[in-house]
């Protein structure tokens, strides 16, 4: 019966496929842009009242020649879904897409065009229109725009034009009044593939102006249940209200681009732009400009929109504000493919200078340049622009081709980081700048500065490179598509079910910054905490990680605190009695909390090769309670509290295709630890860990065979809660967490994964099952053993939107009991 309301539900809210004309006159038609996307008051709650009526409503518009040379004709259905964000189009199902495609007004870029022409905004001409195909006899709606009787070029050809010749320049001042434009009205897809560009020439220089092409993505409103949710994790969905929203989310679309082209730009001129823009755009010119666009918006949505501009203009300053420092924090310069000049000066603590010149004429004849002089004269000023730490933390000099020279030179305490990358020719660095550096004996490992120099280049035949101040990289490398500038914010979800916790929950917050050639990210934290729900147990774990410390190197920092690192005591052996009973009433539960703090330098000398040098003190609470098996053994710290100290020398393998869900490569991790008897710790002791998995690809249904094998050995005497433990999700599933303890352990696990199946069903979904078989023990000095504890299960894996978005489901038997476990992940 549920089914079949849902069913139903679903029925009301699909309808007919796209509208066709409701009336004809002579070369002219009615048409309604979409008239199927309608729907009903439970379609609308879940996905959005949108722009819907709007989609539905006819328009009389001319209908065109297919044949005509004079105009070119867009079918307005066949953009529209291209309006949503990527991450959207391919996370769900098809019919939700094109539901999703009413969050955008049919009509936006006929409604901006007044603004922008008010504001002298160049634009193409646009007019509604409608063609007849003539394969169905069917109207289509669309826009025509008249053929073009001047040259217009793309944004990659303008490119190419400016970096070849200096005295082509962009009007970076007309681009960031479209820009602004774009913010106002809330046109979040700009890209760089929706501007043409004019040329604009006087007798200094050629100008090219440009012209946003459409603004179709202006006025989104993304309201209803699942839009919301959606806007939560995509970056490019902000629903357009009367406050401004994210900034950062509506300019992301086009940030590379705005990098590129607005780093000449400085706060003034910003600040007067955007003042000029709300002087114009009043409250009364608002409703003028929405007046002239009345036949294509009903009475109530002039009112609406009326009243969101004129909020979001009294506001543009603000966002334009917000914008520029968004902008500011890491700022790009490019140079030319002709040879270049620029010179840095740190001016104090506080401020950098950058100028460019076009290189001119050689002073004198050099067989080669001097360090501390260059030995040609200054050519045209191209670039000039003075930046404060207030808004800038570091400043990318881009030369490209030609044979460069970059002078940095200042005060050795000035916070900023510079980045000159040479690109391709003869380049020259000389840094003067007295930085603070130290160059230790693992090569650029301990660069510690407060506003560093790099030397980027990709040349190899440069003539000259004074490193006496700077970090040189080596710019050979591939270059890196991965985010290297700004920041980022993120939630971290935990989640576990196994019979020692019941259900773990948890999660938290994570902040990212990236930086230039730091790969993934230049810093990270994370805070997390769980809870058990059966024990009512936590874990919280803070971590932090810094790859700009020190080159070469990653820091790490880490603080755990949890009452479910020793969960369960079972005694010492790998013959230790289990009863099903005694587990119900928590017998052998442990009551121990851990809190330890720790600190790693990780080394990276090869891309899947890491090698950590790591240092913790942790203390350890035990407080059994009277009845539990572990007050019963009472072995030597079960009532204490302990503090002890550990180094430890890990490295790792890792040629795994995917962290998440691999399908091929292998993954080997050593790790070899010390535990002096210092502190509250009588005896000292040796740990060593070893890992190995491999993953195999098995024709013909893409099943995954995933192996792993699991070794550990202490040397001296050890605290009980430090024993070579196997059981658990994380080692021997069927079995309780810490099930059996000895001086030494092994395990071996051997898993087949099958993807069964493909669905959409709201979001893509990827669907298989799992078999697997796993043995271990563990070995104690006291004890002659043989005996093998072997587990078996099968499950189901899902995967949602992503296929690395995994939950895991297995049910594995044992000789102790049958245990039900579900994670986000695989267990390896």
């Amino acid at each position: 019966m549920k089914l079949r309301s849902f069913l139903g539900v679903v029925l009301l809210c699909w309808t007919s496929p796209w509208p066709q004309a409701t009336a004809q006159t002579s070369q002219r038609v009615f048409l309604a842009a979409d008239s199927s996307l309608l729907a009903g008051a439970t379609h609308r709650f879940f996905f959005g009242d949108h722009w819907r009526t709007a989609w539905a409503m006819p328009i009389e518009v001319p209908l065109i020649d297919p044949q005509s040379a004079h105009s070119t004709f867009t079918p307005m259905h066949v953009e529209a879904p291209n309006l949503l964000p990527e991450e959207l189009r391919v996370s769900f199902a098809g019919w939700i897409v094109r539901d999703q495609v009413s969050a955008f007004h049919p009509f936006a870029t006929l409604i901006a065009l007044p603004f922008a022409e008010r504001l002298a905004v160049g634009t193409p001409p646009y007019s509604l229109a409608a063609e007849r195909d003539s394969s169905t006899g069917r109207f289509i709606l669309g826009y025509a725009s008249p053929a073009q009787s001047y040259r217009s070029l793309t944004t990659d050809e303008v490119l190419i034009f400016t970096e070849a010749n200096p005295r082509q320049r962009v009007d970076d001042v007309e681009y960031l009044k479209a820009r602004l434009l774009d913010l106002f009205l809330g046109n979040a897809k700009r890209s760089r593939a929706d501007w043409r560009w004019k040329l604009s020439k006087d007798s200094l220089q050629s100008m090219w102006k440009p012209m946003p092409a459409d603004f179709d993505a202006a006025f989104s409103q993304f309201d209803g249940v699942i839009p919301a949710l959606a806007a939560l994790s995509v970056n490019q969905i902000e629903h357009v209200g009367k406050s401004f929203g994210s900034v950062e989310k509506l300019s992301s679309h086009n940030r590379a681009l705005d990098r590129r082209l607005l780093g000449a730009l400085t706060k003034q001129t910003w600040d007067s732009l955007s003042h000029w823009m709300q002087s114009v755009l009043t409250d009364a010119v608002i409703d003028s400009l929405i007046g002239q666009s009345r036949r294509l918006l009903t009475e109530q949505d002039q009112q609406y929109l009326s009243g969101i501009l004129k909020a979001r203009s009294r506001h543009l300053a603000e966002a334009a504000n917000d914008y520029y420092r968004l902008m500011s924090e890491s700022v790009e310069i490019y140079g030319t493919d002709q040879n270049d000049d620029v010179t840095v000066k740190r001016i104090g603590r506080h401020v950098l200078a950058v100028e460019m010149h076009q290189a001119g004429p050689p002073k004198r004849e050099a067989r080669r340049r001097d360090f501390g002089e260059i030995n040609r004269a200054a050519g045209p000023l191209t670039y000039s622009r003075t930046f404060s730490d207030d808004y800038t933390s570091d400043v990318r000099i881009f030369l490209l081709g030609g044979d460069d020279v970059a002078v940095v030179e200042g005060e050795s305490n000035n916070t900023f980081t510079v980045v000159v990358n040479g690109g391709t020719g003869r380049d020259t660095l000389l840094d003067r700048a007295r930085s603070k550096s130290i160059l230790g004996a693992l090569g650029r490992l301990g660069r510690i500065s407060a506003g560093p120099t790099i030397f980027d280049d990709t040349g190899v035949h440069d003539e000259s490179v004074s490193l006496s101040n700077a970090l040189l990289q080596n710019g050979n490398e591939e270059e890196s598509t991965a985010k290297d500038w700004g920041s980022g914010t993120g939630f971290a979800p935990w989640l576990d079910v196994n019979p020692d916790d019941g259900l773990f929950v948890g999660g938290g917050p994570t902040w990212t910054r990236f930086g230039y050639r730091y790969a993934p990210y230049r810093s990270h934290l994370a805070i997390l905490g769980g809870l058990a729900t059966s024990t009512g147990r936590y874990r919280i774990d803070v971590s932090a990680a810094f790859h700009d410390w020190f080159d070469g190197a990653r820091i790490r920092f880490q603080l755990h605190a949890s009452q479910l690192d020793l969960s369960n005591y079972f005694g010492l052996g790998n013959e230790t009695p289990f009863s099903l009973s005694s587990e119900r009433v928590k017998f052998y539960k442990s009551d121990q909390q851990q809190v330890y703090v720790k600190t790693a330098v990780d080394f990276s000398s090869h891309r899947n090769l890491a090698v950590e040098i790591s240092g913790l003190i942790k203390l350890v609470d035990n407080n059994p309670r009277p009845a539990s098996f572990l007050s019963i053994q009472n072995p030597p710290f079960a009532h204490a509290t302990l503090t002890f100290a550990a180094v430890s020398l890990h490295s790792r393998w890792d040629s795994r295709n995917d962290d998440y869900f691999p399908t091929t490569g292998a993954l080997v991790d050593i790790e070899l630890a010390r535990v002096p008897g210092i502190l509250d710790n009588p005896n000292s002791f040796t740990r060593l860990k070893c890992e190995a998995r491999n993953f195999f690809t098995l024709p013909p249904y893409e099943s995954i065979l995933a192996l792993r094998l699991a070794g550990e050995q202490l040397w001296g005497a050890h605290p009980f809660f430090e024993s070579a433990f196997i059981g658990g999700n994380g080692s021997l599933r069927g079995f309780e967490r810490q099930r059996f303890a000895g001086d030494a352990s092994f395990t071996i696990n051997a898993e087949l994964r099958t993807h069964l199946a493909t669905a959409t069903v709201l979001v893509p979904l990827w669907m298989g099952s799992t078999v697997f078989a796993e043995s271990g023990r563990v070995f104690l000095a006291t004890e002659s053993s043989s005996r093998w504890h072997g587990a078996a299960g099968a499950g189901c894996w899902i995967s949602a939107i992503k296929k690395e978005y995994v939950l895991a489901l297995s049910i594995a038997r044992s000789e102790d009991q049958t245990a039900f476990y579900a994670s986000l992940g695989f267990p390896f």
